[in-house]
This record gives C-alpha cells, sequence and structure tokens, in this order.
C-alpha cells in the first residue's frame, strides 16, 4: 500500500508541475509549444497507466508501477526543460 501512495503522490506533483508550466507556456515560442504537445502526450499514456494501476489492485501492479515511476521520471524532466526555455 505504501507503493501504491508514493506513485500517487509522485503523480500528483507532476499533475501540479505540469498546471503551473501550462500557464507558463502562453508566453512562449512555437518550438516550445510543439514541444509541449509531445511532452502532452507522453503525459496522457501516464494518465491511462494510473488508472489500469488504480483498477488493477495489488496484484500484478509492481510492473505498472515501475513503467509509471519511469514514465514520471522523463516526463518531469522534459517539463524542467521546458519551464527553462519558457
Amino acid at each position: 500500500m505504501a507503493k501504491r501512495k508514493n506513485i500517487e503522490e509522485s503523480y500528483e506533483k507532476l499533475r501540479q508541475f505540469r498546471d503551473e508550466l501550462r500557464v507558463q507556456l502562453n508566453l512562449g515560442t512555437k518550438e516550445v509549444r510543439d514541444r509541449w504537445e509531445k511532452t502532452e502526450d507522453q503525459f496522457e499514456k501516464l494518465q491511462d497507466k494510473m488508472e489500469d494501476l488504480a483498477e488493477r489492485g495489488e496484484e500484478g501492479a509492481e510492473r505498472l508501477r515501475e513503467e509509471a515511476r519511469g514514465m514520471i521520471g522523463d516526463i518531469r524532466k522534459r517539463f524542467e526543460r521546458l519551464r527553462k526555455q519558457t
């Protein structure tokens, strides 16, 4: 249960970061907006994975948690690069 809580907390922090960055992007260049769109696609895939994780429960969920952790890390890096460009 603690593993599930940790991944959900990481996901929520990433969602907040995404929302803050979205506001800043209104001032960004086309190149930055294009990168945003690609990262947003990845975020949508992560949302789907988080929904699968919530539905699956503990049985068989460890693989999904590991995939979600990797996606969270990757998307966070992308968002951080975008923030530096805005």
